[in-house]
């Protein structure tokens, strides 16, 4: 799963508090979003350019496992942080 979660605002220590929380096989990049365009040019997940606008972490996750528990320590960040703006962008 790739996911892009806006993260305007965010303060380095707030990024790798969440980052340190997700399981295993999910990593969080803050990347910027013309180098994430040509990543994924001609490929299946051309897609998600669409979502690659403005600031932009992207959370990747490897096992269909853990995709729940990632979402969750991403929702249980944005309440502990009241972060209400800071949602999904796809």
């Amino acid at each position: 799963m790739v996911a892009g979660l806006w993260c305007h605002s965010l303060m380095v220590s707030q990024i790798q508090c969440l980052r340190g929380a997700l399981p295993k096989s999910a990593k969080l990049v803050v990347a910027k979003n013309t180098m994430l365009g040509k990543s994924i040019e001609d490929t299946s997940w051309e897609s998600i350019r669409s979502c690659a606008r403005g600031m932009n972490a992207w959370l990747f996750v490897r096992s269909d496992d853990e995709v729940a528990s990632a979402l969750k320590v991403c929702r249980d960040f944005q309440r502990q942080w009241k972060l209400d703006l800071n949602d999904f962008t796809g």
